[in-house]
């Protein structure tokens, strides 16, 4: 248990003869959470113990294998090197890839892992659990089912992770949050056809802060789902407020693979709408592929039912998810998004070209509209105009821009629209 392996290290790390190392491996469970949460304690506790016997097979003799508790397991290792440890690590990866069979029910459980070493990581028994764990928070933020060797560099992670722990919490309490739009046109008639909304984060410590730097951390955390309901109820505020001036603009908003996981997130969009007045219902929502990789018929009902509220769905960043084509067949979209990595090669590079013509091709044939995002040259709006691609965002037209500066965008278009 947790005192008797913590005084089993604390010995090994004051009786270590100079020059020999001692190892600890962290373990996580992935998913443990759902399994207990789907089937019960009762199997949850005899998928701990299936799971300790499992890991306790991988060790080299003298290895100590304990639970701290949950879903968390400790192993000490005397005499140990970072690459037996890592050998260690890499046997049990591979052991946890093989189902575990419950009765009837077949499980699946990987795990994550951090590696450390005495004295080179840490001289006490807190200093090196505490290295280990943030090795293994490490190698869970990498993709969880790995292991990663701690380092100094990892402290400098962790403690940013923290700062946004703190920070983006009051940020959204408090206001710090805006949403900017960058408009798309019609390539055919020039006309804007609607907006996507980019959040940004206006830190008082930091400044701007972009999504890139944090939309990740919130959802590992759990904040994406607070943050979306702000993000849905901003966007449906706005578009209202445009469509009551004489400005009915579709708003796009971007929805993770996270947020899908919350089965309310329909009802937060419907009270979105309902809250701001918002019908006929002007938001669409962009969806990555790895929304439909994951749960394909839980993708198709949740589509569905924003479908029935009127929003239109798109697949954002097309062409660099693992979708199959017979896939896309039976998702109901409204529209693909040609991710703007292709887009940026096609002057130079024919296989972009290709690619572009290819996609533009299926999505035709599947009777979905195209957007070509990250437009920067009249050369890339020639050459989707060739193809016969209905809308495009980029530069070359407008930056995301926010509420007001947006509007006198607009006004300023208009304008010039009407001298022309």
């Amino acid at each position: 248990n947790r005192n008797a392996i913590q005084d089993m290290i604390r010995t090994a790390v004051a009786s270590a003869p100079p020059g020999e190392s001692v190892g600890i491996l962290f373990l996580d469970l992935d998913n443990f959470k759902k399994v207990n949460d789907h089937y019960g304690h009762v199997f949850g506790d005899r998928l701990i113990q299936d799971v300790s016997a499992a890991v306790r097979d991988c060790l080299e003799k003298g290895d100590v294998l304990a639970r701290l508790g949950g879903d968390e397991f400790i192993v000490l290792s005397q005499g140990a090197t970072a690459a037996s440890l890592e050998t260690v690590a890499q046997r049990i990866l591979e052991r946890l890839r093989t189902p575990f069979s419950l009765g009837l029910v077949e499980v699946y459980t990987g795990c994550s892992i951090g590696i450390a070493l005495f004295p080179e990581h840490g001289d006490s028994l807190e200093s090196l659990i505490r290295a280990a764990d943030t090795a293994m928070y490490v190698a869970k933020d990498g993709g969880k089912r790995t292991y990663r060797v701690f380092s100094p560099e990892m402290n400098r992670r962790v403690a940013e992770f923290m700062w946004l722990d703190t920070n983006l919490r009051r940020g959204l309490d408090e206001g710090q949050l805006t949403l900017h739009y960058q408009p798309k046109l019609s390539l055919a008639t020039g006309t804007v056809y609607g907006v996507e909304a980019l959040v940004r984060w206006n830190s008082p410590e930091r400044g701007q802060i972009m999504p890139s730097e944090f939309i990740r951390y919130a959802e590992e955390s759990g904040l994406i789902g607070p943050l979306g309901r702000w993000v849905m109820q901003t966007a449906a505020a706005q578009a209202a407020q445009w469509s009551a001036r004489g400005m009915p603009l579709r708003v796009a908003i971007n929805v993770s693979a996270r947020q899908l996981v919350d089965t309310a997130v329909v009802r937060h969009f419907s009270e979105a709408l309902q809250c701001a007045n918002l019908d006929p219902c002007l938001i669409d929502l962009e969806l990555t592929e790895s929304c439909l990789i994951e749960d394909e018929a839980a993708a198709i009902d949740l589509i569905t039912q924003f479908r029935k509220l009127g929003a239109q769905v798109h697949l954002d960043d097309f062409g660099t998810g693992y979708s199959s084509l017979s896939q896309l067949g039976r998702i109901p979209l409204d529209m693909i998004k040609l991710d703007r990595s292709f887009v940026r090669s096609i002057n130079a590079d024919r296989k972009a070209q290709a690619l572009v013509r290819s996609m533009v091709a299926v999505a035709q044939a599947l009777q979905l509209q195209v957007v070509a995002e990250g437009i920067e040259t009249e050369a890339e709006e020639l050459f989707m105009k060739g193809l016969g691609v209905e809308y495009v965002q980029g530069f070359l037209y407008g930056q995301p821009m926010a509420a007001a500066e947006f509007e006198r965008w607009m006004l300023d278009r208009q304008k010039v629209r009407l001298i022309a």
